[in-house]
């Protein structure tokens, strides 16, 4: 009864949303899709809002000449599954994120965060977490750097 009525709600304030202009209709959009997704959080799903076109555009750049190369290096060292191209399953969450980290940087991706979330399957705040909480132990730091110059080799 609660999730109907709560269900029931974010859908007239979606049909409101509609008439809004651009920017506002997108703020209320935003807080529905909030709404939507503390109820969904229950059973294990999330809606997630993307700009159309943004996810591809993002990840053609991994089609690039240099891309093609830096994903070769990583398979070839048994980082990134061959056939999948996802983080081997020996990785830790740190080295899986400082592995989209080099890489980002190294085809000069603007937001690599983004980037290997929507590949990889991961919350890309989650990913960059991964590494800000990693990178003060020195161990985790010599693993990026030699990440950084495989990929830069």
């Amino acid at each position: 009864a609660g999730w109907t009525a709560d269900v029931t709600q974010i859908g007239l304030l979606l049909n409101e949303a509609l008439s809004l202009p651009g920017t506002v209709k997108i703020k209320v959009l935003r807080l529905a899709v909030k709404a939507l997704n503390r109820l969904l959080a229950s059973v294990g799903y999330q809606i997630v809002l993307v700009k159309t076109g943004a996810a591809e555009e993002r990840l053609s750049q991994l089609k690039s000449a240099e891309a093609t190369k830096a994903l070769r290096r990583l398979r070839k060292a048994g980082l990134l599954d061959p056939a999948t191209e996802m983080p081997a399953p020996h990785l830790s969450p740190f080295q899986k994120a400082a592995i989209a980290k080099a890489f980002g940087e190294r085809i000069q991706c603007r937001d690599y965060w983004q980037l290997f979330a929507e590949k990889w399957g991961i919350d890309r705040l989650t990913l960059f977490d991964y590494f800000r909480r990693g990178k003060e132990k020195a161990e985790n730091m010599a693993f990026f750097k030699k990440i950084s110059k495989m990929l830069n080799g």
